[in-house]
């Protein structure tokens, strides 16, 4: 007996906001290409457009490279299919139903970034997560994906921490209103939606209609949490204060809250890009730059003039698999889509990611508070003195060292197979075996980058024999006495400093936090205390 066809097949939706005219969800590109078609229709009496056409490359990206190689032409070309079903939702939304290439076609200011996470987290079984991907609110923006192919609860995941935005999830779940029907189904939540939906059109149009009153649904509070940042809507006065605020930002960013945030989950997954092109302001068309794109390569696109988000919004950053910027990676993303920022006003902190404000959730905030504070409470073993006016970091190191018997390592870098190109194992090593890092916080990078070096050498010396034995020597050739060396780290010291005021938990920039308290909960984990030591900073006028 042959198997029953099911009433549902996998589709990919996107949920679109602010959608007057469906047409105005395609990009103009692709709108008005004679590659492309667009016809309208409806879906079980809902107004409906139907985008499908094909995307042509004459001549593949590396023919070029072939005939350099081998004298050789090769005259081939790609043709990929991609097709959007749009259907009006409401007065001013939409749904987008994408097929192939479809994501490509279209306009990512409308889409609705965080639908799908927004769904997996009400319906999910919080037992079965299979996958997870997040993006720390840090200056590195460093996105990272887990997966777990049996399933496993959050704690297993290791999720949840400081400062994380969860941007895409994979479980199981049980939808009965849904056509699929009460048997488990697989979903992953993003920008998109990938969940069987109906084939017949009513069934798929009562099926979209249930997704929208799932949102409107609390989440599961084992999976409340990933919903820590709350979306400013319908608040255009608030917002146009906000963004008055980023203006600044983006005009004096090494003084603002103001880092790369990755669009991870626009980029999908076709290829790991190794180029990039910035578009939008210029006439020409640029060349592809090397690599991917950071905060400099992106402000320095924005350039200087009045209204800095207007023109960070008009940027298109795409990414691409091929040094010369033909082969596209993912589709074109908006460049204010690439910043994150975060300011306070009236007591609640608000944050700029993915090209949205969001308010940051008051008890997770206040939890990191106190963690941070508690950081700060613990009394350092090591006596640091005060920073003389006029020294630079070198200058001060050197003198710790002398004035806590210990040895100065500044610049010493340990080198190790891991580790080619070196590392820096601390700043000044006490006689107690305490590793000591010392940074003047003149912004967050800096304070991210002290407590990243402490995270990356304590992880080196206390499981790599190689970097034991670099550190023995350094000290050595220092002059130092290596019985001073523990067999296993056990205690990390930051000795923080500002000109002009003491270092405390409140005066460190949120990002700042984030890491802090980030890196304290990886190395307490192994079993290595780490401990505050704010250090007074003199200034010019102290001096006299």
């Amino acid at each position: 007996m042959a198997p029953r066809s099911s009433p549902a097949t996998r589709t990919t939706v996107y949920r679109l906001d602010d959608v007057a005219e469906l047409a105005l969800a395609i990009r103009d590109k692709y709108r008005d290409s004679d590659a492309f078609t667009t016809r309208a229709t409806t879906v079980d009496g809902r107004e409906a457009l139907l985008v499908s056409g094909a995307m042509l490359t004459e001549r593949v990206s590396w023919a070029s490279t072939v005939r350099a190689l081998t004298s050789l032409d090769v005259t081939l070309g790609n043709t990929t299919s991609a097709a959007v079903l749009l259907i009006r939702r409401g007065e001013d939304g939409a749904w987008a139903l994408s097929y192939g290439m479809g994501f490509q076609l279209l306009d990512q200011s409308v889409v609705d970034s965080a639908f799908g996470q927004r769904i997996a987290v009400r319906v999910a079984d919080p037992a079965s997560l299979s996958s997870l991907t997040r993006t720390t609110l840090d200056q590195r923006a460093r996105t990272d994906r887990l997966s777990i192919p049996g399933g496993d609860h959050l704690r297993g995941f290791g999720a949840g921490d400081f400062g994380e935005l969860v941007t895409r999830l994979v479980a199981e779940a049980e939808i009965p209103a849904l056509t699929a029907g009460e048997q488990p189904i697989r979903i992953r939540g993003a920008a998109a939606l990938s969940v069987p939906l109906g084939k017949r059109p009513d069934r798929l149009v009562v099926d979209l209609d249930r997704l929208d009153e799932i949102l409107d649904l609390p989440a599961d509070p084992q999976l409340a949490m990933l919903e820590q940042l709350v979306a400013i809507k319908n608040a255009p006065e608030l917002v146009d204060e906000l963004e008055q605020a980023l203006d600044a930002a983006l005009d004096a960013p090494a003084s603002a809250r103001l880092g790369l945030s990755w669009p991870h989950e626009r980029i999908d997954e076709n290829g790991t890009p190794s180029s990039f092109r910035i578009t939008g302001l210029r006439r020409r068309r640029p060349p592809a730059q090397d690599g991917v794109p950071d905060l400099a390569a992106v402000l320095a696109a924005v350039g200087e003039g009045d209204r800095p988000l207007s023109r960070l919004r008009k940027l298109q950053i795409q990414l691409f698999g091929d040094p010369a910027g033909d082969d596209a990676v993912s589709p074109v993303i908006p460049g204010d889509r690439w910043v994150s920022f975060e300011v306070d006003r009236d007591g609640k902190r608000y944050c700029f990611h993915d090209g949205r404000w969001y308010l940051m959730d008051e008890r997770y905030a206040e939890k990191l508070r106190r963690q941070v504070t508690a950081i700060f409470a613990g009394a350092s073993p090591v006596a640091l003195p005060d920073w003389p006016a006029g020294h630079d970091e070198k200058d001060y190191n050197e003198l710790a060292a002398r004035e806590i018997g210990g040895v100065c390592l500044d610049r010493r870098l340990i080198r190790t197979d891991t580790h080619p190109r070196g590392i820096e194992a601390c700043d000044v090593l006490d006689r107690s075996g305490t590793l000591v890092h010392v940074k003047n916080l003149d912004g967050s990078a800096a304070g991210s980058h002290l407590i990243g070096q402490a995270l990356v050498s304590a992880d080196a010396l206390l499981y790599d024999e190689q970097a034991r034995a670099a550190l023995r020597a350094r000290v050595i050739e220092r002059g130092g006495d290596p019985d001073h060396l523990p067999d296993r780290v056990h205690t990390v010291v930051l000795g923080l400093a500002r000109t002009g005021k003491k270092v405390t938990a409140d005066s460190l920039f949120t990002f700042t936090q984030v890491t802090l308290a980030r890196g304290v909960n990886q190395l307490e984990g192994r079993g290595v205390r780490v401990l505050i030591a704010p250090i007074d900073r003199r200034t010019a006028t102290d001096a006299q």
